[in-house]
Order: C-alpha cells, then sequence, then structure tokens
C-alpha cells in the first residue's frame, strides 16, 4: 500500500516536472519570437474600426491640420453626415475625415485645411485621452477638436476603464504611465492589475497572451473553418440576416462598409432612450469624475504641444435628459466648462433643441445624414475663423521652426 502510493506520488511529481519544462519552454520559444523584431505586435490586433484607424493615423506622412474625435456621435456626422453631404456612398472604415467641415471652413476664411477624424462608437474620455496621448505626440495638429457628451463621463455599461479596444490597443502600441494608474477605481482593480504584472513579468505566454490569442483566432477562421466547411453540413434552415445597420463582427472588420446618403427609404429611426438610462443610472461619482480626470490630461497634454483645443458638446434629443438623474446634465456642463477654463480651451454648446428637432435624429442622440449637414454649418459658423487662425499660425510657427534648426 505504502509503495503504491509512494509509487503515485513518484508519477505526479515526473508529470509535474515534465509540464512544466515544456511550459518553460514554450515560454522561452514565445519571448524570442516576440522580441525578435519581427513580430508585429500592432497587426496582431483586432481589425475593428479603433485598428483601422489608428493604422489610417499612423500612416500619414505628416500631421493634419485638424484632428476630431468623439464617440458614434461623431461617427454618424463624418460617416452618413459626409454620405449626405457629398451625395454618394461612402466607405466608413477608411473615410477618416471631413470634407464638409474642410469646405466650410475654406468657404468661410479663405483657408484651406486637411481634417482627419477618430469616430469610435462608446469612445470615453479616457479612450480619447490615451489615443491623443499616443498618437498626437509626434504628428500634432494645429486644432483638436474633441466632440463630447454626457455618456462619455458617465457609463454604467463600461466595465472597467482599460478594458475598451481603443484602451487595450493604446496600451500595446504606446506608453501609457499615469494614464494607465488612473484607470484602476478600487482596491480589486490594483490588485488584480499587479497581479497581472507580476505574472506579465515571469511570463511571456501571459505578457503577450492577446497577440497569440488573435493570432490563434485569425488562422482558425482563415484556414480551419473554410476545411471544416467542406465537411460539415449546412443547415436545413438558413440563419435569418441581420439589419444592415448592425454589425455583429465579433473579430476583424472588413476594410470596407458601405454607408449610404440619407433618403427615405434608409433612414431608421430607433428607440434607445431606455438604453441610456441603463447608462446614466445609477450615478456613480468615481467613475464620472475618473473620466474628468482624463479630460483634464488631456487638455494638458494639448497645451504642451500647442494644439489648439476646442471641445464641442453635442446635441441631445430633448427626450434623452430625462433618463438622466435631475440636475446632472447642468452638473456635467458647469464641470466641463470648469476643466475648460483651467487651461484656456474654447467650449461650444451645440445642444440647441430649437436648431435640432426630433426629425434631424435617428435616435435620442444620434444625428441623422441631413441632422448631420446641419450640425456640421453651425459648428463651422461658430469656430471656421478661430480653425483657420490656428492653421496658419500653427503653419507659421513651423516653418520658424524649421528654419532655426537648418540654421
Amino acid at each position: 500500500m505504502l509503495n503504491t502510493a509512494m509509487n503515485a506520488m513518484s508519477a505526479i511529481r515526473s508529470k509535474a516536472f515534465v509540464s512544466l519544462l515544456v511550459f518553460l519552454c514554450v515560454d522561452l520559444l514565445v519571448r524570442v519570437a516576440m522580441t525578435n523584431g519581427s513580430f508585429d505586435k500592432f497587426d496582431a490586433f483586432n481589425h475593428r474600426k479603433p485598428w483601422w484607424q489608428v493604422k489610417a493615423y499612423k500612416e500619414l506622412a505628416s500631421a493634419p491640420d485638424v484632428v476630431l474625435i468623439g464617440s458614434s456621435l461623431l461617427e454618424h456626422v463624418v460617416n452618413e453626415g459626409e454620405a449626405t453631404y457629398l451625395n454618394t456612398e461612402i466607405n466608413s472604415v477608411k473615410h477618416n475625415k471631413s470634407k464638409h467641415f474642410e469646405d466650410a471652413v475654406f468657404k468661410q476664411t479663405g483657408t484651406p485645411i486637411n481634417t482627419f477624424a477618430f469616430g469610435l462608437s462608446g469612445l470615453h474620455a479616457s479612450d480619447a485621452a490615451v489615443m491623443v496621448n499616443g498618437l498626437l505626440k509626434e504628428k500634432a495638429p494645429a486644432t483638436l477638436i474633441y466632440t463630447i457628451a454626457p455618456r462619455d463621463f458617465c457609463d454604467n455599461m463600461l466595465g472597467t476603464i482599460g478594458s475598451t479596444e481603443p484602451f487595450e490597443l493604446m496600451r500595446r502600441i504606446s506608453v501609457l504611465g499615469e494614464l494607465e494608474l488612473h484607470s484602476l477605481l478600487n482596491s480589486d482593480e490594483r490588485f488584480e492589475h499587479r497581479c497581472s504584472s507580476v505574472f506579465d513579468t515571469l511570463s511571456a505566454q501571459s505578457k503577450y497572451r492577446h497577440e497569440l490569442n488573435t493570432v490563434a483566432q485569425r488562422t482558425y477562421r482563415t484556414n480551419a473553418i473554410p476545411l471544416l466547411s467542406r465537411y460539415v453540413e449546412k443547415p436545413k434552415t438558413p440563419m435569418p440576416q441581420l439589419p444592415p445597420d448592425i454589425r455583429q463582427e465579433e473579430f476583424d472588420f472588413a476594410d470596407y462598409v458601405a454607408v449610404f446618403p440619407d433618403n427615405e427609404h434608409n433612414v431608421r429611426v430607433t428607440n434607445n432612450l431606455a438604453c441610456y438610462q441603463f447608462c446614466y443610472q445609477p450615478f456613480k461619482p468615481n467613475a464620472y469624475y475618473a473620466q474628468f480626470y482624463y479630460l483634464d490630461y488631456m487638455l494638458r497634454f494639448a497645451k504642451q504641444q500647442n494644439m489648439n483645443v476646442i471641445l464641442v458638446n453635442m446635441p441631445l434629443r430633448k427626450d434623452n435628459l430625462n433618463a438622466m438623474i435631475p440636475n446632472f446634465y447642468t452638473m456635467y456642463k458647469n464641470d466641463v466648462k470648469k476643466i475648460a477654463a483651467k487651461y484656456d480651451t474654447q467650449f461650444v454648446d451645440m445642444f440647441d433643441t430649437d436648431t435640432f428637432t426630433d426629425a434631424d435624429f435617428l435616435d435620442t442622440v444620434h444625428l441623422s445624414g441631413k441632422g448631420s449637414v446641419k450640425f456640421v454649418d453651425k459648428l463651422a459658423n461658430a469656430i471656421a475663423p478661430d480653425v483657420a487662425a490656428s492653421v496658419v499660425k500653427h503653419g507659421r510657427d513651423g516653418k520658424v521652426a524649421v528654419a532655426a534648426e537648418e540654421e
């Protein structure tokens, strides 16, 4: 009996040793593969909207004059709005600009400008801050226009600040520093972060788990699924097709997603008031003020880079305010104005229920194509001279700096 137990323990120890040895060998191979310079860490990320937009910005030969950044509220302006303004189908994956805004500024001031637009669904102030920090240091525009709304600061659908796709992406291609530390709002998150940091230090498989998972999924989808489809019988009852505006890809967008001009056939009005009520209530002060730290950081960073920043409060349908706790919207605007004043930042309030009626919205927050055209015209009327002046000054200062360097 004793011999049997000893043999069993010996076998367990042998298997444990072999397993540990295999793990260490694999870990060493992963470490070598990831650090020898041949592995593209940026490419090893989900090729969804944030990746495509970051890729486009990284590939710019020089900084644009104006960068616009914001959530899906801006995304609709530079997708449906642009398609309607240009009266043509556009590719929303690669149409990263506002031709309408460029034309409007030139028409009013005679100053030609070029723009780049980051419009990403669910973009919070924290996401905008890490993207600005990681991308605009080397290619700083003359003007940064940040379009904001209450959900950017108060969103109960947000799990942890650092878990979003833009935050994850920028964590892998830039140095976050204090931005990472401020994403940890409680002791549980801080403990989890410390444990993760320890595991990442000890194990390459832990440190590069996201990249390994992405490569494995991409290989499976590219090679295994076509092979399996030859032998797996297709279901007799076809799956119902989703409406064209609902994108369910959990991995890798295609590089072409068509958006069409507004007309009576493709404008789909929906009611998302219950969704926004969930986002706004209950109000969580810690999460709310954490997002204001990121707004503060962004304005501080922009000032250091000599960027002119304009904060634009986006239009909402009036009934969206009913989803908020009493007086929240007033508090939100006052907090934004306070932080804007701290950095001498222009604040443009586009919440105007007289100008933007219910007919201009697809739901309680997103403008239709025609509503977006109206928005850009009104925005240009408010800021075109300031934008043009900053572009001219930026160009003049840049030439002086280049001349001084050459001298």
